[in-house]
């Protein structure tokens, strides 16, 4: 599958995924000298993607994955740059197959509602916030969120 086109580095690399076929992630770049809260909107204005600001460090995103819209909340919060999206409809995959992918992916996790509704989450140091990172990781997180999604599609009775 290829990577999606709003991923600007992460083009041409390989990352964990769902399916464990590849074993390699995108090396880490330093910092920028200008602050988080900046440096997302300065990455967000450069997507080909809707995005909004929702309130003072917390950004809306919408991006196409397998077919349909995934909405993505970004904040600020604790030091970290918080990631979340659901990604399928409740009971569309399985806790077991939640749990097992969670063994086989870095930075992003997934979790469920106590309706079994799938969210995927990724976190991430205020401190490693930079245009590199950010693109790094909303592009596994996107291509993370296609692939579970991908999978509900071929299983629609998996949960």
């Amino acid at each position: 599958m290829p990577a999606p086109k709003y991923c600007r580095s992460l083009l041409g690399h390989e990352t964990f995924s769902i399916d464990g076929s590849n074993d390699a992630i995108c090396g880490y770049a330093p910092g920028v000298n200008i602050s988080v809260a900046q440096t997302v909107e300065q990455y967000l204005d450069e997507l080909s993607a809707d995005w909004r600001t929702v309130a003072p460090g917390e950004w809306g995103l919408t991006v196409e994955a397998a077919g349909w819209p995934l909405h993505i909340g970004i904040a600020l919060r604790d030091g970290l740059l918080r990631v979340q999206a659901q990604i399928a409809a409740a009971n569309a995959i399985s806790s077991e197959n939640l749990l097992w992918w969670n063994r086989r992916l870095l930075l992003v996790r997934f979790s469920a509602t106590r309706s079994g509704e799938p969210w995927l989450q990724l976190d991430l140091p205020t401190a490693a916030v930079n245009q590199r990172e950010l693109d790094r990781m909303l592009g596994l997180f996107v291509l993370t969120a296609t692939q579970a999604r991908e999978v509900a599609q071929i299983n629609p009775s998996e949960g």
